[in-house]
């Protein structure tokens, strides 16, 4: 049995491209980002492709329902469900890229692959403005605090960066990721 330790992760704010990266991951390269899904809404029509057990673990977590160890168990009890799988696996989540989650991740995990996805800051709060109608000033400060979150914890680990501002294929994205990864 061949065991994937390590996850592939996917981070970047709300609205940079995640979801496309994720879902090329999935099903066009034979990484399973989850088992079931996060449904699709109107923002994101083709899918968020966010595992609903890591988006509720780090929920928990993040929101002080469960402790520090609840969270490591039950994350523990689902990298071992993914390992059942026999094949690349990872996972995105938004609140992978808040700074209390990520550092516990990069704890959990000895030596993840960071996707990063980035997108130009003045397209990210258009997004977000015209998604959720939402102020400007708190698109500003998600976009804020979702990049200088990242750009604080990432030095030093190994990380993809794709730049999402301009629409990619799925084929461009999955050369983007295989010529810096590959998989078996």
């Amino acid at each position: 049995m061949k065991v994937y330790i390590n996850p592939i992760i996917v981070l970047g704010p709300p609205r940079s491209g995640t979801s496309a990266v994720a879902r090329v991951l999935h099903e066009k390269m034979g990484v399973s980002m989850g088992l079931k899904f996060k449904p699709d809404d109107p923002v994101t029509p083709e899918g968020h492709y966010e595992a609903e057990e890591i988006n509720n673990i780090n929920a928990a977590f993040h929101d002080c329902r469960i402790t520090w160890h609840e969270w490591w168990e039950r994350l523990l009890a689902y990298t071992l469900e993914m390992h059942k799988l026999e094949q690349p696996w990872g996972f995105k989540d938004p609140k992978c890229s808040v700074p209390d989650v990520l550092g516990y991740l990069i704890c959990f995990y000895p030596d993840p692959i960071f996707i990063r996805c980035v997108r130009k800051r003045e397209q990210v709060i258009k997004s977000l403005l015209t998604n959720f109608d939402m102020p400007q000033a708190d698109a500003e400060n998600i976009y804020n605090f979702n990049t200088q979150s990242l750009d604080r914890i990432l030095p030093g680990k190994k990380f993809i960066e794709l730049d999402m501002s301009e629409r990619r294929t799925d084929e461009e994205i999955a050369t983007a990721i295989n010529s810096r990864v590959g998989f078996p």
